[in-house]
């Protein structure tokens, strides 16, 4: 159990039940491998077909190093996904499966891997099913589990 403010329990989930529920639409959390690679350390979701292999870098390769090898639970909240392209994004090759414009900001659903992200990207955009998407993922925003005790890597 967490007790702590909202935002406390927003930004440094102590385990996967607080992350996936707080939020709305909720955190996405991919299961998988932290692996050594040449280029440096990278996540890899579990998958019997090509699953999604996210490069780590920032803060986050630090907590990583110690799981290599170990499966863990990769956590990204939907307005940490964006289309546009930041200094501390890692790109993800993606297609808009469904896509829920509301104003300022639309909801999209994307298949990447062999799953679905679901992004909060803002601004004034149409997009289509179909479509092929690069979404960037903020890596000083993601959040590490561990897959067994479901708690929070710090």
């Amino acid at each position: 159990m967490q007790v702590a403010v909202p935002l406390t329990l927003y930004r440094k989930p102590y385990n996967l039940f607080v992350a996936g529920f707080i939020g709305s639409p909720p955190m996405n959390l991919l299961k998988g491998k932290i692996e050594q690679r040449p280029e440096g350390l990278a996540f890899a979701e579990t998958s019997d077909k090509a699953g999604l292999t996210i490069p780590l870098k920032g803060p986050v390769t630090k907590l990583a190093s110690r799981y290599v090898g170990k499966n863990v639970v990769f956590g990204v909240r939907p307005e940490h996904i964006t289309e546009g392209s930041l200094s501390a994004c890692v790109p993800v090759e993606s297609t808009v499966d469904i896509a829920e414009p509301m104003g300022s900001e639309s909801l999209v659903s994307l298949k990447a891997g062999t799953g679905n992200l679901i992004a909060r990207i803002h601004g004034e955009h149409l997009f289509h099913m179909g479509q092929p998407l690069t979404a960037q993922i903020n890596m000083e925003k993601v959040h590490l589990f561990e897959a067994e005790s479901e708690k929070a890597i710090r």
